[in-house]
């Protein structure tokens, strides 16, 4: 994305366009036009995708910039101006509102717990209890995730069944 913002930025300081209202107006829309694909990029989880449009979301932040630049410097100028911000913020809410709806999270409704506590951290715990020593939140942590160490996170596979009225961490509390 940064390196997206980077170029209308370059291309602005060599084109030196015009600086009136029309010119901004093409600079904006062109600025729509980037963010476009940033609205697909949730349904299109794909590496090929993503990169550009990441990076046309970048030319796009970049052209708002520069559109907001080349407009005159009058209080007219200054009304456009922001309305690009409250556009902008207003695309980027939508956007990220449209992002949350559609996040793929693997945490989410596993057997194994959720990150940063789960049974694939197990041996990140381990290092910290060898490391700081004695705790009794680590210890309680590493006893709940012990019995499914044999059983290491993976898609599709069947987790361990759970008892009856047992819950996800069952160890009983530390004594302190």
């Amino acid at each position: 994305m940064y390196p997206g913002i980077a170029v209308p930025l370059i291309a602005l300081f060599f084109v030196s366009p015009a600086h009136d209202i029309t010119t901004a107006f093409w600079v904006a829309v062109a600025a729509l036009g980037c963010a476009v694909p940033t609205f697909f990029q949730p349904f299109i989880q794909r590496r090929w995708y993503k990169i550009p449009a990441r990076f046309l979301l970048g030319v796009g932040f970049g052209l708002v910039a520069s559109a907001a630049w080349i407009l005159p410097w009058t209080l007219v100028g200054w009304a456009i101006r922001a309305a690009l911000v409250a556009m902008t913020l207003g695309l980027g809410t939508a956007a990220l509102r449209l992002r949350a709806k559609r996040l793929d999270d693997p945490c989410k409704n596993c057997p194994w717990g959720a990150f940063p506590v789960c049974a694939h951290n197990l041996p990140a715990l381990r290092r910290i209890r060898e490391q700081q020593g004695p705790d009794p939140f680590v210890d309680s942590l590493i006893a709940e995730l012990e019995p499914l160490a044999p059983y290491p996170p993976r898609l599709g596979e069947a987790p361990p069944v759970p008892r009856p009225g047992q819950f996800q961490f069952h160890a009983p509390p530390p004594n302190l």
